[in-house]
């Protein structure tokens, strides 16, 4: 059997996998294996063969939290079948849920291509996928969160989850580190993006494994990093039956020799973040920083901040674009490119964008990198504003009900870490598209976070 047709065969067979591990072990242990564990060993998609050609110039295949893949992606049949398998053998779980106001982002986030797609016309059989889609990658993964990862125990288990699912990777990690990226070929067939940004200072390269890119490789070692370091922090000894800090360790070398520049800041940003929750209020720090992020936005959606004139037309532009030239961080300034390039398409229909997630490949060619702006173009103001509340108003909630205890570890530094990790997902999406989607799962578990620390009880 050639090996590209193991890539149909794995994804068609998840859900069956999904269905043994909740008949075999209890809800919250199956949900971690189906979600982390597929994510980890599960091909992307079914790549079409115009999608795999070397050095594709224009990177058509964007991430599976946009879609535009088809439904048969590892993200449908994650969710879709962890779902399965809870709602058959555990759906007595189901009764504990309460509706929270973050449950109505998330209905509203995976309602809006729907009402999106029929606005603008687009044929009813390509919204309903697009839908469909949603439904799977992102509402399914939600609701496991909400059911099974809501208390204080299941946050740590959670993150003891994240933790060994990047360790995991070590072999791997070590092999593509030296040898180049080449797992995935070799399981499940080519992939577009093995060989984009794969090689790195002194002869080495960035792993891959069977992640979406080299990029989305960093920001889970990030996720694991972080949330073996939280554990070791709030004074866990072990995580999943190994050493709590030998994870963190093991787990920040690999983030640190991955060379994913972009991982390691905002790995680096959640640390100091945590280690400020726990000594000082940070209430004035959130508004500051979600203000700064939304006049970011806004002069970039306006124009107003147009990087390519800011670099052509002015000395100091110019001596970061030779700085970042000498770095071989020249891929920044082309993704930002990339995004002024398509913004006057999205902004010809900025209230519910083009109800279609391949709105981009209209004019000009290729497609801007962020998830926020291929969010923008297809769903427009009110898809970017929903993203935004999915990702963000769980950390920001619980945050801000967080009263420090100086020089000692914030109360639910656990949850807290998780929030960390989210809002690393949506500053990481400012330059990507392949989100991190078992993230999702902290989402579902910090929807009623914040009742644990603002004196109200068990949150519903």
């Amino acid at each position: 059997m050639p090996m590209s047709q193991l890539a149909p065969i794995a994804l068609y067979a998840w859900p069956a996998v999904c269905l043994l591990l909740y008949w075999r072990f209890d809800g919250r242990a199956a949900t971690a294996v189906a979600v982390l564990g597929g994510w980890a060993v599960l091909p992307v998609a079914v790549y079409p063969e115009a999608f795999v050609v070397p050095h594709h110039s224009e990177f058509p295949v964007m991430g599976l939290a946009h879609g535009g893949l088809g439904w048969l992606t590892k993200a449908s049949v994650i969710g879709s079948g962890a779902l399965l398998g809870a709602l058959v053998f555990d759906r007595q779980a189901f009764g504990r849920l309460r509706l929270s106001a973050i449950d109505v982002v998330a209905i509203a986030w995976c309602a809006v291509p729907l009402v999106s797609g029929l606005f603008n016309h687009v044929p009813v059989g390509d919204v309903l996928l697009n839908t469909a889609h949603t439904l799977s990658a992102w509402g399914a993964v939600y609701v496991l969160g909400r059911v099974y990862f809501s208390d204080p125990t299941a946050w740590r288990e959670l993150l003891q989850g994240l933790a060994i699912a990047s360790l995991v990777h070590l072999p791997i990690f070590l092999f593509e580190f030296v040898l180049a990226p080449a797992w995935y070929e070799f399981v499940y067939g080519p992939h577009p993006y093995a060989t984009a940004g794969a090689q790195r200072y002194f002869n080495t390269f960035r792993p891959m494994g069977f992640m979406e890119d080299g990029n989305q490789m960093g920001m889970w070692l990030a996720g694991g990093a972080v949330a073996a370091a939280a554990l070791w922090r709030a004074g866990e000894k072990r995580a999943a039956g190994l050493p709590a800090g030998a994870v963190a360790l093991v787990n920040g070398a690999m983030l640190l020799a991955s060379q994913s520049v972009g991982a390691i800041a905002l790995a680096a940003a959640a640390l100091a973040w945590l280690w400020l929750v726990g000594r000082v209020r940070v209430r004035g720090l959130m508004v500051a920083g979600l203000l700064g992020v939304l006049v970011l936005l806004g002069l970039r959606i306006t124009g107003v901040l147009h990087a390519e004139r800011f670099v052509t037309g002015s000395a100091f532009g110019q001596k970061i674009k030779r700085a970042l030239k000498e770095a071989d961080r020249g891929s920044f300034g082309w993704r930002l490119k990339r995004e002024e390039e398509h913004l006057p398409v999205a902004l010809d229909r900025p209230v519910l964008g083009w109800g279609d997630p391949h709105w981009c490949q209209k004019e000009p060619p290729g497609r801007p990198w962020s998830l926020w702006s291929l969010t923008f173009g297809a769903y427009g103001g009110v898809g970017l504003v929903l993203l935004g509340a999915l990702l963000c108003t769980g950390a920001v909630r619980l945050y801000w009900s967080i009263k420090p205890l100086a020089g000692r570890a914030p109360p639910g530094l656990e949850a807290s870490a998780l929030a960390a990790v989210l809002l690393m997902a949506a500053g990481d999406a400012l330059l990507n598209s392949a989100l991190v989607l078992p993230w999702v799962l902290a989402v579902g578990a910090l929807a009623g976070a914040s009742g644990w620390f603002a004196g109200r009880g068990r949150p519903g």
